[in-house]
């Protein structure tokens, strides 16, 4: 069994423990560095490529929609037929990543602290420009969440929708040939401002979900969405669940990590008997 994207150790406890009489069962955490199914796809098929997998789980994040068009959109790379081969790390997300070890070797701490000043007023910028057309740091909250929080996403993000649908179908499309489509589960939880407890004016509309279930639809593989669950908690119980506000990307805690991973491997044991064979 594959799970992808860090699928929480909830749900393979819970997962294995319901399907004992398979002794060989076993779950591999196919996670990688950022949210998007452009590295889902990449990251799935190099395990598949080492062994066959029986079932494949790929959770998608709320900031997926519009990571795939900011960060990784310009550095993917296809091949003859137009199929995702490579995402390039671009050097404007590389010189972050090395900019702190990049700093603790120098131990002078004055050059120290001018290298930090240089790096971040004027490296990064330029970088950022020269890649995304925009000194701006990418991935800002506004800016990854803007689709969610639009009245009319459709009109307003039209093209990061719409490539994120591709790569979406993509991604299930190419899991589904290995594994075949029954046997591929796309699993999505709610953002806190999804919930019924969040303020009117600034609850989150559901075009993500929308999406992942329309395109599951039109893939024949399966999808859950932990909103049902959620949607009506009162809010010192969802504040258990969710890392918010402190986390304005609302990823869940170790304790929602967990009865979410349970969810999941209760909806397959209660839909999909047949998912693992003998």
């Amino acid at each position: 069994m594959e799970s992808m994207d860090g699928i929480p150790k909830g749900f393979a406890d819970e997962f294995i423990k319901r399907n004992q009489k398979f002794r060989c069962l076993r779950a591999v955490n196919g996670a990688v560095l950022s949210y998007a199914p452009s590295l889902y796809l990449l990251k799935g098929e190099l395990l598949l490529a080492r062994e066959d997998f029986d079932l494949i789980v790929v959770n998608i994040d709320e900031t997926d929609l519009m990571d795939e068009s900011l960060r990784y959109k310009k550095t993917t790379l296809r091949d003859a037929d137009g199929q995702i081969s490579r995402v390039i790390p671009n050097v404007a997300d590389l010189a972050t990543l090395y900019e702190r070890p990049i700093l603790q070797n120098q131990r002078i701490y004055l050059l120290r602290l001018i290298e930090a000043i240089y790096y971040d007023r004027v490296l990064l910028p330029r970088f950022r420009h020269e890649f995304f057309g925009s000194s701006t740091p990418i991935g800002d909250y506004t800016q990854i969440m803007s689709p969610q929080a639009s009245a009319d996403p459709m009109r307003t993000h039209a093209a990061e929708i719409e490539y994120f649908r591709s790569v979406l179908r993509e991604m299930l499309t190419r899991f589904a040939n290995h594994v075949g489509p029954s046997r591929v589960l796309l699993v999505h939880h709610p953002h806190y401002l999804h919930l019924e407890i969040a303020p009117p004016d600034k609850r989150y509309n559901q075009i993500l979900a929308s999406i992942l279930r329309e395109e599951a639809n039109s893939s024949g593989v399966q999808y859950y969405s932990g909103l049902a669950e959620v949607d009506e908690l009162p809010a010192d119980e969802a504040s258990i669940l969710f890392l918010w506000p402190e986390d304005p990307f609302s990823h869940l805690t170790t304790e929602g990590y967990q009865r979410y991973g349970a969810r999941i491997a209760a909806y397959l044991d209660d839909t999909s008997e047949a998912l693992i064979g003998p």
